[in-house]
């Protein structure tokens, strides 16, 4: 389970209701801390469901999800003030998740059911956001830089040399990789993994991988290919030659290191690729917040 920290900070704006559509909208729930903290665990299954009437009772969106992937567990510091009748109210856990495809519109409240979970409050807890016609949730960094538009958990979605590319997204700002966590798989018609980087094809949206300072996104055409080296990382797994001897031994093609964090493996294979596109990737200012357009 991530740490409660409030590093990433989500901005909900209240809306009119509108014309419904499918949409991908974060919700909130205030739990008691000391109670999930000691009770809960990594594979704790929690269940957001979301309903239209302030008593819970008609259910309009459900969903499931391990505590590990809630999108932010932040502890919340209260304010005591002098004079404050004993004893002091419970510490506050916010859980914060994005649910995808909600078509209903107008308020909406959540209640959020698992182990540890105790809610401060009402257990049916109104929602700040709202589905109205035409909302994107935007994602963006300190700095203001556009990250893409928030189409699943952690993933925003960027057109990228006319490809509508995924990109997946590590948020949590204590690893050295966030936001863009690089484990890739580039093919190469070359040798020594040189030249147009090649990815698997045919998928609406494609999928961004990074290498570097670079996001490869894998595009819709592409034709059986032969490519004859392919460039691989795994976190930062591999900083050495060393790293590439020791992972790829045994294996009956050489390798070798591609700084910063690659391997290099000289072997032919064959499959449905394409060019893949590219861009820079952005230098992103924490904390992440969420606007709305």
């Amino acid at each position: 389970m991530r740490a409660c920290m409030a590093a990433l900070c989500l901005s909900l704006a209240s809306f009119v209701p509108g014309v419904a559509h499918s949409a991908n909208l974060p919700v909130s729930y205030d739990v008691n801390y000391k109670v999930l903290k000691s009770t809960a665990s990594a594979s704790t299954l929690l269940t957001f469901t979301l309903y239209s009437d302030a008593a819970c009772t008609t259910s309009v969106a459900s969903s499931q999800v391990a505590i590990e992937n809630v999108d932010l567990v932040s502890r919340l510091k209260r304010l005591t003030l002098k004079g404050t009748p004993k004893p002091a109210p419970p510490a506050v856990c916010e859980l914060q998740y994005v649910m995808q495809g909600v078509t209903t519109s107008g308020n909406l409240y959540l209640e959020v059911t698992g182990t540890g979970v105790t809610p401060v409050g009402p257990a049916c807890q109104p929602q700040a956001a709202a589905v109205t016609g035409g909302t994107k949730v935007i994602l963006k960094d300190a700095a203001g830089t556009v990250l893409g538009e928030l189409v699943a958990t952690n993933t925003v979605q960027r057109t990228v040399g006319g490809e509508l590319i995924n990109y997946p997204l590590d948020l949590n700002p204590m690893d050295p990789m966030a936001p863009f966590p690089s484990y890739t798989f580039l093919n190469f018609t070359s040798t020594d993994c040189s030249g147009t980087a090649l990815l698997t094809a045919g998928n609406i949206p494609g999928n961004a991988e990074y290498f570097s300072s670079t996001a490869y996104g894998s595009p819709l055409e592409g034709a059986m290919t032969t490519w004859n080296s392919f460039l691989q990382t795994n976190g930062n797994t591999y900083l050495s030659q060393a790293d590439c001897d020791a992972y790829f031994t045994g294996v009956p093609y050489s390798t070798f290191f591609v700084p910063p964090n690659g391997c290099c493996g000289i072997t032919p294979g064959s499959d449905y690729l394409g060019a893949a596109v590219t861009e820079s990737l952005p230098t992103v200012v924490f904390p992440i917040h969420f606007e709305y357009q």
